[in-house]
């Protein structure tokens, strides 16, 4: 994985359901640093989740 600007570029991640791989780009949120902004890719289409970091 190589850092561009702001993101991780260049990566890849598994769907455990299905074995398939997708390319990856991993970003921190500006406004707030606990939460990762997850994203795959299958050519244009890409599907965006946001995990937040639990803080006890």
């Amino acid at each position: 994985m190589q850092k561009d600007g702001d993101y991780y570029r260049h990566g890849t991640v598994v769907n455990p359901e299905d074995g398939k791989v997708y390319r990856l780009r991993l970003a921190l949120e500006e406004d707030d640093s606990n939460v990762l902004q997850v994203r795959g890719y299958i050519a244009f289409f890409y599907q965006t989740q946001y995990w937040k970091r639990v803080v006890e």
